[in-house]
């Protein structure tokens, strides 16, 4: 199997031999620099330190800060310096690229493209894609998985686990991708999960899927709470280790290849003693008829499951994270723990963390409303404003635990760098599509792209390469199906 960057020197190749319009930097002051290459090894979480209490002008701030060293510190500024890059056209895909539809990067240097929202004229009931191979600017159509109803899915290895989710008259199933033959197995899934908008993980050798005891469907089982793991090898399904929790209704969930986490959820039995009642504004309906039922208790408590042991690790309750946990804040893992980060209104916005040494610690909260993007351990944080055209964002910064700013939306990791694109979830207006570069200390302008502005492309890095794929465009969201690739090779990430 070809390693990342020899598919960046057969891409290379490919663009010797063939002649094609591209958009480039007119920056001759810049010198050629070292190729960035990102790491084709699965990347790490970003690690939760604790340190010492600090006091700054009268108030205390804890030190508890996300730490990495693979990602450039930055203070959100633009920088006045030359734009660099070259925008090149590529292979046009031989499918219809979902609005929405998510791409991730392979191990080999491919770019996966599936799922999404299919147009008004597609089957929506379609679940497939591509795959896009930079070195030989190629694209293999994927078949229709054999689901029904809107489905997500986990990349490990060379498989990908998609699992559907129920509809009013069909229950959900699974699905198993073969990134060798491009082939689908179908998986049926236990009784127990089957209709619940169940947690799951594929590690590549195990589907693990938690049923977290009340679903809201009256189709579903309720019970205890428990994990299904599905062997690959064998393909059968086992019961996996006990939960020492109790059952909950819509807990916060964050999965990688190796771990589950959930916290939080709701329950309508008040004797729970990790518990803490909620106003019905903040409690979800599970029941219309005859009358409304309200889950108006929520946990505080939670639990990590690990794949490859089979053991749960307890996420103590404390009361003290009730309103957190009221909002439903989206959770992202770190090592040895989880990150919190909820609130719409200014005054209820919150972001903490929790390890099994610290316990809970109150993180900076950003100055908008947030949510968590990003792909299993690929960690990225920013500000959730819905409006039309462009905007800045913020992000979490993993070496100072503080909110930065960064001038698009959409934020991608290239090896110790990030690259920020103007790319929207909503009407992106007309104008260029524009990127930056994470650069000492703050954004590197990137040249602006030959294409307008492109509301929910599939976007992916192949070492130092940006894939764009479909999206709609301009202020009239006209559908796409190209791509385009942003070439970064003589730039590098200033040490």
């Amino acid at each position: 199997m070809p390693t990342v960057e020899e598919r960046l020197a057969l891409y290379r190749d490919v663009l010797e031999t063939a002649e094609v319009p591209t958009a480039a930097s007119t920056d001759t002051s810049v010198p050629m620099m070292a190729t960035t290459v990102v790491d084709a090894r699965p990347r790490r979480r970003l690690a939760l330190v604790a340190a010492a209490v600090v006091a700054v002008g009268g108030l205390v701030a804890t030190g508890l800060a996300l730490r990495s060293d693979r990602t450039d510190r930055t203070t959100g500024a633009t920088l006045s310096m030359p734009p660099v890059g070259v925008w090149r056209p590529a292979a046009a895909p031989p499918f219809a690229v979902s609005v929405h539809a998510r791409a991730v990067t392979t191990d080999d240097g491919r770019v996966l493209v599936l799922g999404g929202s299919p147009g008004a004229d597609a089957d929506a009931t379609s679940f497939g894609g591509g795959i896009y191979d930079p070195a030989a600017d190629e694209w293999q159509e994927i078949p229709s998985a054999p689901l029904t109803g809107d489905a997500t899915f986990q990349l490990a290895g060379n498989s990908v686990m998609a699992i559907s989710e129920r509809t009013s008259d069909q229950p959900g199933g699974a699905a198993l991708l073969d990134l060798d033959t491009l082939t689908w197995t179908a998986i049926d899934l236990p009784s127990a999960v089957r209709y619940n908008p169940s947690p799951w993980a594929w590690s590549g050798d195990v589907l693990a899927v938690v049923h977290t005891g009340l679903s809201g469907n009256p189709l579903a089982p309720e019970g205890p709470p428990a994990v299904w793991r599905w062997q690959r090898a064998s393909g059968t399904w086992v019961k996996g280790a006990i939960a020492e929790w109790s059952a909950r209704f819509v807990p916060s969930v964050a999965t990688s290849s190796t771990t589950i986490a959930l916290w939080g959820g709701f329950t309508d039995d008040a004797a729970d003693r990790a518990v803490t009642p909620v106003d019905t504004d903040q409690a979800p309906m599970v029941r219309l008829d005859p009358q409304p039922q309200y889950l108006t208790n929520v946990f505080t408590d939670g639990a990590i499951y690990d794949l490859a042991a089979d053991t749960w690790t307890p996420i103590p309750d404390d009361a003290s994270m009730s309103a957190l946990a009221a909002r439903r804040s989206q959770i992202a893992l770190t090592d040895g723990g989880i990150l919190a980060v909820a609130g719409s209104d200014e005054s209820q916005r919150t972001t903490a963390a929790w390890t099994k040494a610290a316990g809970w610690q109150t993180l900076a909260s950003p100055t908008a409303a947030a949510y968590i993007a990003g792909n299993g351990d690929d960690l990225v944080i920013v500000q959730s404003v819905y409006g039309q055209g462009p905007q800045a964002v913020q992000y979490l910064d993993p070496v100072t635990g503080s909110w930065t700013d960064a001038p698009g939306r959409t934020l991608l990791r290239m090896g110790t760098s990030l690259v920020a694109l103007s790319a929207t979830i909503d009407n992106p207006f007309d104008g260029p599509l524009q990127a930056w570069l994470s650069w000492e200390g703050g954004w590197r302008p990137v040249v602006d792209a030959p294409f307008t502005n492109r509301m929910s492309p599939a976007v992916a890095v192949v070492g130092s390469l940006v894939i764009v794929a479909g999206g709609e465009e301009g202020s009239e969201v006209e559908h796409q199906n190209d791509t385009w690739v942003l070439d970064l090779s003589a730039v590098t990430a200033a040490p």
